[in-house]
């Protein structure tokens, strides 16, 4: 059963929150050796959001550029699929035609769920709103709260983010994850440091490191000698005006 996340004018603290209850746990049904059916089924459905996107934004600055946005458009043309732009230009139409054909992909993808909007009772006596499904599987309710939870926050605007934008690919080890911040690059910290070491200025900064470490090493063997000799000189068993290099030898 899915039910909508938390409400926070914080957007780091949301994306936290979708990370910690949804995305790792889908990233991690991504990356499985065999991912199950649904794991596969939901992998489809972000790459074909993520190309959506993709498209979206592309014909909306190519129409920008070239000056092909409809102003004081009908009202027949106010609601149709790409109504905001002119079709007219060769490159624009075989856009529309790529967004419309992935759209039809998503629609084939979704029509296997079957979902029923319900309300309950919440602990204060007030209703919240849920959504309820007949699968009583496992995998097959995670397989339906993660497709919910991914159309909850479709983007707004053509190059807006949705939910599906921040599964990304480890640039380590490819390996799927949800960033938890905007320009996430790495799935985990010893993929970014590896790859850091590898680059130049990486490779300078662990020479500099390792400089700092050794000279640090060396004095702090300098300090535990000068240490050792001033206890010497200060032992009680060291007569007083006597070297201790004096004494050596003498019954």
């Amino acid at each position: 059963m899915y039910m909508s996340p938390l409400s926070t004018n914080n957007k780091r603290q949301k994306r936290q929150f979708d990370k910690e209850f949804f995305g790792d746990e889908a990233a991690r049904r991504l990356n499985d050796a065999m991912p199950s059916p649904g794991a596969l089924r939901v992998r489809t459905l972000i790459e074909r959001l993520k190309a959506f996107s993709e498209k979206s934004a592309q014909i909306e600055s190519l129409c920008l550029d070239r000056k092909l946005m409809r102003s004081g458009v009908s009202f027949v043309l106010a609601d149709s699929p790409l109504g905001d732009y002119e079709l007219s230009d060769p490159e624009v139409s075989v856009l529309a035609v790529q967004i419309l054909g992935i759209a039809d992909e998503i629609r084939s993808l979704l029509s296997r769920y079957h979902w029923r909007p319900d309300v309950r009772v919440n602990p204060d006596g007030t209703l919240g709103q849920i959504v309820r499904w007949s699968q009583f599987d496992k995998d097959a309710v995670w397989e339906s709260d993660t497709v919910q939870w991914l159309l909850s926050e479709l983007p707004t605007s053509p190059r807006g983010d949705g939910l599906f934008t921040s599964f990304v690919h480890c640039e380590r080890c490819g390996n799927w994850f949800f960033a938890g911040r905007a320009g996430a690059k790495f799935c985990r910290a010893a993929c970014r440091v590896m790859t850091h070491t590898q680059t130049s200025e990486g490779r300078a900064a662990k020479a500099q490191y390792m400089r700092e470490s050794r000279a640090k090493a060396r004095e702090r063997k300098e300090e535990a000698r000068l240490r050792q000799k001033l206890l010497a000189f200060q032992s009680p068993d060291t007569p007083k005006g006597t070297d201790p290099k004096q004494r050596k030898g003498r019954i």
